[in-house]
């Protein structure tokens, strides 16, 4: 069975979670996980605790990548709980050129069944798998970000992503472009960023594979 390569991104204030997610993951999964953590700056110490899980899982790998946030992300929005380094998942398709088709996960999302039913999905030429939100945002706010009248808002936590079709079509030169057009209206930042790009042009997935809490 493939491996399925599965994003993290953190910085050390979120650090614990990243633990927990990945436990979820192993837990529940048969195949073998290749986590790549986008790091922001997670300590020395956290990363050790975090690959304890060594002890309790035989399952997976895992590989830290620095991300210079301030290079990359430096005039970005953030307000609440929105950091730079969550914009670190709009990078994934050039940080590993050999990955084709990987899995990206918010370090607050706990996995209850087989990751692998997720990444086995055929993406049926869409560049982007993701499920819509249970509530959008209100309509005065999503005019300012030109979305279409049929598109469909959603969820940026859990992404099925086709790399080597970002690589062919230049996304991530296409989203740094709409986040420096969007800035000063963005409000749910990289999220917001991810549906302007595929603005009623994404693989829309069971709420299953992203079901949110309030």
């Amino acid at each position: 069975m493939t491996n399925i390569p599965i994003f993290l991104s953190s910085d050390n204030n979120y650090a614990p979670f990243v633990a927990t997610t990945i436990a979820s993951i192993c837990d529940n999964t048969k195949s073998f996980c290749d986590f790549y953590i986008l790091d922001g700056g997670i300590t020395e110490e956290n990363k050790e605790k975090i690959c304890e899980l060594k002890s309790q899982f035989n399952n997976f790998s895992i590989e830290f990548i620095k991300i210079d946030t301030d290079k990359y992300f430096r005039d970005y929005t953030q307000n609440m709980h929105f950091t730079k380094s969550m914009y670190s998942r709009f990078l994934i398709p050039e940080l590993k050129p050999e990955i084709n088709k990987a899995i990206y996960s918010d370090v607050d999302v706990v996995v209850l069944d087989d990751i692998y039913k997720m990444y086995c999905i055929d993406l049926d030429k869409y560049l982007l798998g993701a499920v819509a939100k249970t509530y959008s945002p209100k309509e005065e706010y999503t005019k300012k970000l030109n979305f279409s009248n049929e598109h469909v808002y959603f969820a940026s936590g859990n992404l099925l992503i086709d790399c080597q079709g970002f690589r062919n079509n230049n996304i991530v030169k296409k989203i740094f472009e709409i986040e420096k057009k969007y800035r000063p209206f963005l409000r749910y930042a990289d999220q917001d960023i991810l549906n302007i790009c595929f603005d009623n042009n994404y693989k829309k997935l069971d709420w299953q594979f992203c079901f949110e809490t309030s």
